[in-house]
């Protein structure tokens, strides 16, 4: 029993009877084989090993560690891998046709365990193995408009935008977007008279030798009404 617990444990796919009697005995001698079949009724029984369905009509049942929708669940992962994004037809077609009754359990559990995504975009639903950006859920007639209302505004704007920087600015890179930058009014002069005063005291010289504190200041004055 052990044996063939221990070759399903490291075989990387569902094995059939005389598949694990080769595995394990070296033959697939009827004897072997039934001995083989005898045990996987045990371990199935207890959980162990599981049942799967045939690779093709007329075959043997398979058997493996783990039950027939996780061994979908990692099939769906493997195809989604290599791809930006693929549809859900595309998707079950690339699953083998013996795992397809298993497709629809293996995916719910893969998007309710935040490993597979969907994303609806125009005619089409989408899936992926990340989550989608915010805009990845827009149509081409959404970028269309989206080109439209920029060139509708940018005559009326100082620093132009792009479609790019508004995807930036919708994905969440805000910082992508430079700010119009406005000039500061002009400081009213007992303003810098009530701040010199107040920081003569730090001073330790004449009187007439630039306060850096009170530059600090009308620094930062500035630096606060160059943000908008």
């Amino acid at each position: 029993m052990e044996e063939i617990r221990g070759a399903l444990a490291v075989s990387d796919k569902p094995l059939n009877s005389p598949q694990i009697a080769h595995a394990v005995y070296g033959s697939k001698r009827s004897a072997d084989v039934d001995r083989v079949e005898q045990v996987l009724l045990e371990l199935t029984a207890s959980g162990d090993v599981f049942e799967h369905p045939p690779a093709r009509k007329g075959d043997r049942k398979r058997f493996w560690r783990h039950p027939a929708q996780a061994w979908t669940g990692e099939r769906i992962l493997e195809i989604l891998a290599p791809k930006k994004k693929t549809t859900l037809k595309s998707l079950r077609n690339a699953v083998p046709t013996a795992y397809r009754p298993f497709f629809d359990e293996a995916l719910g559990r893969l998007m309710t365990e935040g490993r597979v995504y969907s994303l609806s975009s125009g005619r089409f639903k989408y899936l992926l193995n990340r989550l989608p950006r915010p805009t990845e859920h827009l149509s081409s007639g959404h970028l269309a408009a989206l080109k439209e209302i920029i060139t509708k505004i940018n005559p009326h704007r100082k620093n132009k935008l792009s479609v790019s920087d508004l995807i930036d600015f919708f994905d969440g890179y805000e910082s992508l977007i430079k700010p119009e930058q406005s000039s500061p009014k002009e400081i009213p002069e007992n303003v810098m008279h009530d701040w010199y005063k107040d920081d003569l005291g730090k001073l330790m010289g004449s009187r007439s030798v630039p306060i850096p504190w009170t530059w600090s200041r009308y620094e930062k004055w500035c630096q606060a009404r160059c943000t908008a």
